[in-house]
């Protein structure tokens, strides 16, 4: 596998997207890793979850001909953190991430009580403006994944009776939570 060089921490507090670099104000797409966002979506669009994925990125011996069909035999740099490996939810910011459509989102931030006590940073009112020359995937694509989670989150809700994780859906202030009780 070619080495590419790894994103500096300065980049990583600044922009934390696979496959985008930027300062504050000028994002530029990174396109060795561009290419294993668009490798997760294809795969991902092919019917497989996010666990095969998953093992796959990893370089797991079951999943090889995954690894050789999307992502060229070789397996991509995984992103940076304590583990040093990939899994399921990485895998599933990436594809639910407008961003790479081709979406900038802005919003102003503030912070607001967690149902646990703690504080969270959440956007007041989200906006999302087309950009673009950020657009790492096209629109079939992308509109082919939604739709592979929608009917995946569908199914799952119509097996389960409408629970979700075990636990009957809770609605407090308009977000739906799980208790489990």
């Amino acid at each position: 596998m070619t080495s590419a060089p790894r994103r500096t921490a300065a980049l990583m507090s600044v922009c934390v997207y696979r496959g985008v670099k930027g300062s504050r104000t000028e994002y530029r797409i990174n396109e060795f890793e561009a290419e294993i966002v668009r490798s997760i979506y294809r795969c991902y669009v092919a019917g497989n979850g996010l666990r095969a994925i998953t093992l796959a990125l990893n370089g797991h011996p079951k999943r090889a001909a995954l690894l050789r069909e999307f992502f060229n035999g070789q397996r991509p740099i995984p992103p940076q953190g304590n583990s040093k490996t990939w899994s399921p939810s990485t895998v599933w910011t990436i594809l639910k991430n407008k961003r790479y459509a081709g979406y900038v989102l802005f919003g102003k931030m503030r912070n607001k009580m967690a149902l646990d006590g703690g504080s969270r940073r959440v956007r007041q009112k989200q906006q999302f403006f087309p950009a673009p020359h950020l657009c790492i995937i096209d629109t079939k694509l992308e509109a082919a994944a939604s739709k592979r989670a929608k009917l995946m989150r569908d199914e799952y809700l119509a097996n389960n009776g409408g629970e979700v994780a075990g636990g009957r859906p809770v609605s407090v202030r308009g977000r739906s939570f799980c208790y489990r009780g």
